[in-house]
């Protein structure tokens, strides 16, 4: 029974407190009725539909509270009791979570495989990294020189990794820097057609089978969703299922299709990508979205960082090479007025130290005037 003598539930204290919270969510009893034959989400959102479908009577509690006296039954029990007898609740509620979440459910599919096709395509046609496959194809070459690996037509994802490691004969220089110092010699500015891949950092996350799983998910809610209406019988009066439900079901489906179509087209663009880079053919299928773009961003990020810094060194070597120009000048200009003032003597600065060292600095200061 409820805290309340005067009322009884057939509801377990759990299921009771639950019930009376959703209460408190949902508008009022009138309305949460229009709003379910109508599918008006003015006062209703994926939220709640969502409770409201965990939620709903199971046939042993709709008996227990039949069991009870009407005018006796509490509010969480009315409330059941009334929400039951709405016709085919369970579907609309299905059918309605679906409608709602259909669009972002479809971006969250479509907007990865757009992207992962945006960098296959920006990589395999951008010019810098390009010119930057060249001189690894080149150096890939030269260290397999005299193996089977010689003169290869593209280049291992390993030596992305390797060239950041890799020291040269002195043990100072990493074949990187070696690698950028050999491209900017003829292309000072060829860094900045890399810095327009910053779509890798996102794409690097992305999993095709992952994708592939969620595209499963949505097709199996409509199915679900398509079953269900070849069974619904609307209501005569207020019942906008066949308005609302079955056009979109029909849209959906259609984009559902051109998904698919689209997944297996990426996989096509992912596998060509792979083969352009140079991957065996044989081990094409093992390779990830991750697995590939994830090294290619590491690597274009590190290549940009040392870039950088290489570019601040020589701006420091300037400002260096400036100063010290500076500094001359100066120093002549200074032996120059000393000159002048003390003669010409083999050591013109002997007189400006006696004074110095004598403590005598106005007349250090007058040989300046």
């Amino acid at each position: 029974e409820s805290n309340s003598a005067k009322f009884q539930t057939a509801l377990d204290t759990k299921r009771y407190n639950a019930i009376c919270i959703l209460m408190k969510s949902l508008p009022s009893p009138q309305r949460l009725n229009e709003g379910l034959l109508t599918f008006d989400e003015t006062d209703i959102n994926v939220g709640l539909l969502s409770t409201l479908q965990s939620s709903l009577p199971t046939k042993e509690e709709l008996e227990a509270i039949n069991a009870l006296p009407s005018d006796k039954r509490d509010a969480p029990d009315r409330f059941l009791l009334s929400i039951s007898k709405l016709p085919n609740l369970e579907m609309r509620i299905k059918c309605w979570i679906f409608k709602i979440n259909f669009e972002d459910d479809f971006s969250a599919i479509f907007s990865p495989l757009s992207e992962i096709s945006k960098a296959c395509e920006e990589i395999r046609y951008n010019d810098s990294f390009r010119e930057i496959l060249s001189v690894l194809l080149t150096i890939g070459n030269y260290l397999n020189g005299g193996t089977n690996r010689g003169q290869a037509d593209g280049f291992s994802l390993e030596i992305l990794n390797k060239i950041q490691v890799m020291k040269d004969n002195s043990g100072e220089r990493d074949l990187l820097e070696f690698v950028i110092t050999t491209i900017r010699r003829h292309k000072p500015r060829m860094v900045e057609g890399l810095k327009e891949f910053s779509i890798l950092e996102q794409v690097s996350l992305y999993s095709i089978r992952d994708i592939a799983g969620e595209f499963a998910d949505l097709s199996s809610s409509a199915k679900v969703v398509g079953e269900i209406i070849k069974e619904f019988k609307s209501e005569p009066i207020g019942d906008r299922f066949d308005s609302v439900i079955k056009p979109f079901a029909k849209t959906a489906l259609s984009k559902i299709e051109s998904l698919a179509a689209k997944i297996e087209r990426v996989r096509n663009e992912f596998t060509e990508f792979c083969i352009w880079l140079g991957i065996p053919k044989q081990t094409v299928s093992t390779k990830t979205v991750n697995g590939v773009f994830g090294p290619l961003h590491a690597f274009i990020k590190s290549f940009i960082k040392q870039w950088e810094q290489l570019d601040q060194e020589e701006e420091n070597l300037v400002l260096r090479e400036k100063k010290n120009e500076a500094l001359k000048k100066i120093n002549v200009t200074t032996k120059q007025k000393a000159k002048g003032k003390i003669g010409d003597g083999e050591n013109p600065f002997d007189e400006l130290a006696n004074h110095i060292k004598s403590g005598n600095l106005a007349a250090a200061r007058e040989l300046f005037k």
